[in-house]
């Protein structure tokens, strides 16, 4: 690379410089000269006297301007040379943010991004047409550690009103989001992306929402493996692999800096779903990556879907923050009517041609009227309608046969769609399948198997027909035919949908989480020896924590609940009481290994309260009751929950509290404060003003506010009387009414 100078000055303008830089430098001093010699020839020696300082002052400015013209010079020089170069540098952004403005790309990828998110898709929903968004969906609730924060306590909390605070706290714009398989949680982030994309304006002047632009990004999609390998940066993905993945992406002129620019200026919406879906070996690098996108980009909003066990594998990542963690809320019973009911329209107008009559509604409302009705009357069937998954199975059966009482379990209820997928379907669509449907059970449940053995949710086709083949040899079910597997899968996708293609036809998966770890609980019950030997080697580990109970409801768990004693983790134990609960052979378990189970789940507690541990002490007391319900710890109790945790398990923790405590806490002890100090009446009716009374007596109110659980007195010394147990949140008057029911049941059963 050469570089030129600039051409010396002709003559001329030399000379002018010159005289310019001459008259700069000498006047000040021709000035003031010539007033000290003219008053110096007057002989007017004062003033000549005061103007000699002026004189020299003048002369020293001379030799001073002569650099600082100088410089002046050769600055001037140089921004004379840069500022253009500026100016049409700033010309060409703004002629690029006008073009930007004019050719309407925002709202060009805005219906890229909602035409991807379009339909309901909800993996499990078996139906040969596919219903819009708006069709099926119900708005989720949830609830955190936000939800004690919110102005309207006790109602009910979404996913738009977290949004919404995150223009005031920052804490907000990096959320998790954590559920159980089936409870929506895809479906959610869609629906984020799908309103943001059509609807934007509305969003930000009617809902107070912040204007954003949404990027819905799948942890399962292959771009997955250039992460792991050391991608750069977010802007590099959304633009190598989101927008070109989108319908009609690859025809998008991306405008330079438009990315980046939104990132940066807190104007996007990045929606990370499925971190649980990531396979383990890959969960730490993942982890990493993303919470290094969330510090290089604090200002913009990130959400992140997971299980409970992928969300554990995030945290231990040391550069991983700490994000605003949200559960799912189950479905409450007005959540099950909408669904069944919009469930029950779709299908009826899409049997009788999109007709929208209002015969059509009444057959629908009738039906789902059915259901409803079914539902409430079975504690077992709205235990799993809280589900959305399992209540679109329940809805499943009911249609094909409404006069037949539905299944009572979740594998009876697994049973049911899978014979109706498997033989059911292909017999009314008059396919003949490769299998019969005893036999493709079979080989589905050791591919099954053999993919949670390997922590695997999805697998290649060569590896997938290696394996059904081996399945097909074993189970001997035909001469073996190098093509009958591939045609077996094949149809299993295209008629069965029990699997699915994700991405292409290289990669098969189960149509969700659950049914693998259904059919693989089956096909351990088939092996019962070995198959135990599978369960007590992974008890601890959460990835065979729904295979577990699966398991457990078809035999008898003793053996995995013996194993769970001898080893005394909580993890194992947890697993092991809630094996015991719905087991349906719970009446052959003996009674001592059962009294040994809750020896070793009381044993933590049972020291912490022998040390003084109150804060510990209250903290386990928490997570025991918590697992009682099935819930996840830092998961909030329901009005059902306090209603539903088992007599056995409070009497035992309120003996605990009251010995160790002689007598000063318990659950007891807040009873008899209820009754005998406060008048209240025990049959769990909820009186406002005695409620403040008994708050203000335990200590949990103080000048007529509820004290925040920092503020609480772990000490039994200092503490009032019945002031512990007490870390839970319980919000409005129904709940009060439900920890009252509670604590009676601690004394009365």
């Amino acid at each position: 690379m050469t570089f030129t100078s600039d051409p010396p000055p002709d003559p001329e303008r030399r000379w002018v410089e010159q005289a310019m830089n001459a008259f700069v430098r000498w006047v000040p001093l021709g000035s003031g000269g010539g007033a000290f010699l003219h008053f110096l020839f007057q002989q007017d020696w004062a003033l000549a006297l005061a103007m000699f300082p002026v004189t020299v002052v003048t002369g020293i400015w001379a030799a001073y301007t002569e650099q600082f013209v100088a410089r002046c010079r050769e600055i001037a020089s140089v921004r004379g040379r840069q500022d253009p170069d500026s100016i049409v540098h700033w010309l060409k952004l703004l002629d690029q943010v006008v073009r930007w403005q004019l050719s309407g790309f925002e709202n060009k990828y805005r219906r890229c991004q909602a035409n991807a998110c379009r339909y309901y898709e909800t993996e499990g929903l078996f139906t040969s047409y596919r219903p819009l968004l708006n069709d099926l969906y119900i708005p989720l609730e949830i609830s955190s550690e936000y939800e004690s924060e919110s102005p309207a306590r006790g109602q009910p909390n979404y996913i738009w009103d977290l949004l919404r605070h995150s223009q005031q706290n920052l804490a907000y714009r990096q959320t998790v989001i954590i559920a159980r398989g089936g409870y929506g949680k895809t479906t959610l982030l869609r629906n984020m992306a799908y309103q943001y994309a059509t609807r934007p304006r509305q969003l930000r002047w009617r809902q107070r929402l912040p204007k954003l632009v949404p990027f819905l990004l799948y942890l399962r999609k292959e771009w997955r493996s250039q992460v792991i390998a050391g991608f750069p940066d977010l802007v590099e993905l959304i633009l190598q692999y989101h927008i070109v993945d989108l319908p009609e992406g690859r025809t998008l002129q991306v405008p330079s800096h438009w990315i980046a620019r939104l990132l940066r200026r807190g104007e996007a919406l990045i929606l990370f779903d499925g971190f649980d879906e990531v396979p383990e070996y890959q969960r730490e690098k993942m982890a990493w990556w993303l919470s290094e996108q969330m510090e290089r980009y604090p200002r913009s909003i990130f959400v992140l879907t997971s299980r409970p066990e992928g969300y554990e594998a995030f945290k231990r990542c040391l550069r991983a923050q700490r994000l605003t963690t949200v559960f799912v809320k189950d479905f409450n019973s007005q959540q099950r009517e909408q669904f069944v009911h919009k469930w029950y329209l779709y299908q009826e107008r899409r049997a009788r041609m999109e007709r929208n009559t209002p015969d059509i509604h009444d057959i629908a409302w009738r039906y789902a009227d059915q259901l409803i009705q079914q539902i409430e009357q079975r504690s077992e069937l709205s235990q799993m309608a809280r589900n959305p998954l399992m209540l679109n199975m329940i809805a499943e059966c009911h249609r094909r046969s409404p006069q037949v009482e539905l299944p009572g379990r979740r594998t009876e209820l697994y049973a049911a769609i899978c014979r109706m997928l498997m033989s059911d379907r292909p017999r009314e669509k008059a396919i003949l399948m490769p299998l019969s449907e005893t036999d493709s059970q079979a080989v589905l449940q050791r591919i099954a198997l053999e993919m949670s053995i390997r922590h695997r949710v999805r697998l290649p086709l060569k590896i997938l027909t290696k394996l059904a083949e081996t399945a097909i040899q074993e189970e001997a079910v035909t001469e073996t035919d190098p093509e009958l597997a591939r045609l077996f899968l094949a149809k299993t996708v295209e008629v069965s949908e029990l699997m699915i293609d994700r991405e292409t036809s290289q990669e098969y998966e189960f149509t969700h989480r659950s049914f693998q770890d259904y059919l693989a609980a089956r096909q351990l019950q088939a092996t019962r020896q070995d198959g135990e030997q599978i369960l007590l080697s992974g008890l601890a580990e959460p990835w065979w924590r729904e295979t577990l109970l699966l398991y457990a409801e078809m035999v008898s768990p003793t053996r995995l609940i013996e194993a769970a004693c001898m080893r005394q983790t909580p993890e194992a134990l947890d697993v092991a009481y809630r094996c015991w609960q719905i087991s349906q052979t719970r009446q052959h378990i003996p009674d001592t290994v059962y009294a040994a189970l809750q020896d070793r789940r009381y044993a933590r507690l049972d020291s912490l309260l022998r040390q003084g541990d109150w804060q510990a002490a209250d903290d386990e007391t928490y997570r025991l009751m918590i697992r009682a319900v099935g819930k996840e710890e830092n998961q909030f109790f329901l009005p059902a929950d306090l209603q539903a945790i088992p007599k056995n398990d409070l009497q035992r923790l309120d003996r605990l509290w009251f010995a160790h405590s002689a007598g000063k806490f318990g659950f007891s002890v807040q009873m008899q404060c209820y009754v005998r100090d406060c008048g209240g009446i025990p049959n769990g009716e909820y009186d406002p003003a005695i409620w403040q009374d008994l708050c203000h007596r335990l200590g949990w109110m103080e000048d007529g506010n509820y004290r925040l659980y920092q503020q609480f007195v772990f000490s039994i010394e200092a503490a009032p009387v019945g002031h512990l147990p007490r870390r839970w949140d319980v919000f409005g008057s129904s709940s009060r009414r439900s920890l009252l029911i509670l604590l009676g049941r601690s004394i009365w059963g």
